[in-house]
């Protein structure tokens, strides 16, 4: 998507606070962006090209996006929408399952194939969660990042986090035919 003004010089518009609370919530969340666009469209140059346009847009949206529960769901609806967008006008799949699958085969530090396979497997499962435990799943154990983050991240609390995790553990265990770890019989 092409844009008359490149994200910083849309930022620029903004004034004063506007313009220091952009810049800050930006660069404190610009690689979470990039992450997650890049682990669902596999290109590094697409995610770069999906995070410039979320910038650009809440840019020229910032008061509104600062009137919202939480600035930060919002900016990663955004996001979302954006790689959803991306994916449709270059009729791309989503690359969840081959990128999170080689990110965990690279992490494990194995040149194994039956990683990968299993991986396959595993990250297909997850792809096929509903949305919010899909996110939390994503986010935590894909990409990282701790409850805490993951719920100030989706704007909801903790224990909603864990809900979803404990809940999505449950569908993946069934779906994999195995016992989930924090599932009593």
């Amino acid at each position: 998507m092409t844009r008359e003004e490149p994200p910083t010089r849309a930022g620029s518009r903004l004034t004063g606070y506007l313009h220091l609370s952009f810049t800050v919530f930006v660069e404190k969340h610009q690689i979470i962006w990039l992450k997650f666009a890049h682990l669902n469209v596999g290109a590094e140059a697409a995610a770069e090209e999906i995070v410039d346009e979320v910038t650009a847009q809440l840019a020229e949206n910032w008061e509104h996006a600062l009137a919202q529960d939480s600035v930060e769901r919002y900016a990663l609806n955004l996001v979302k929408t954006a790689v959803v967008r991306w994916q449709a006008e270059h009729a791309a799949p989503c690359d969840f399952v081959p990128n999170a699958a080689f990110l965990r085969a690279i992490r494990d530090g194995r040149n194994d194939f039956a990683v990968l396979d299993e991986s396959l497997g595993l990250f297909s499962a997850i792809s096929e969660l509903p949305e919010r435990q899909y996110m939390v799943i994503v986010l935590c154990f894909v990409l990282g990042y701790s409850d805490q983050d993951a719920a100030r991240l989706l704007g909801i609390k903790l224990t909603t986090v864990r809900t979803h995790i404990h809940h999505a553990r449950r569908r993946l265990a069934k779906q994999l035919d195995l016992r989930a770890p924090d599932c009593e019989d």
